[in-house]
């Protein structure tokens, strides 16, 4: 059987035990919002649908929230990791600087700018291999 509402024709039906109290419920809004009763339980039921729905978005913002939370220590966590690595080879590099110091007699920033000169030309080779550099540090 074919129902017509104001909006559509629907074509399926479904038999469904509604308590009395909240059918007579429903046939008051029906009269106060003048419509028909089979139109005021369809905007029960898609209101319900709709809670559900929100339910199920705030799972997944609350899920959202979860994960930001877990990036957010993750990120702290890696930012600790590459500050203590760079305070190693920071260490590592006064070390080296210090001796080239005494071994070649020159002065440290000298020996600092050449070398980070050439430690950017491998950092931004492109292929990934070493630059053969024929320059000296006395140079």
């Amino acid at each position: 059987m074919k129902v017509k509402t104001q909006s559509k024709e629907i074509d399926n039906r479904a038999t469904v035990k509604v308590d009395n109290d909240l059918h007579e419920k429903m046939k008051k809004l029906s009269k106060k919002g003048r419509r028909l009763l089979i139109e005021e339980y369809e905007i029960a039921i898609k209101e319900h649908i709709q809670k559900h729905e929100e339910k199920e978005l705030l799972k997944d913002s609350q899920l959202d929230e979860i994960m930001r939370k877990y990036y957010d220590k993750l990120d702290k966590h890696l930012s600790s990791m590459v500050a203590a690595n760079g305070l190693k080879t920071s260490t590592i590099l006064a070390g080296l600087i210090r001796f080239f110091e005494t071994y070649y007699e020159v002065d440290g920033s000298v020996l600092y700018e050449q070398m980070r000169k050439e430690g950017l030309d491998i950092f931004t080779n492109k292929d990934g291999s070493f630059i053969n550099s024929s320059k000296n540090i006395d140079e």
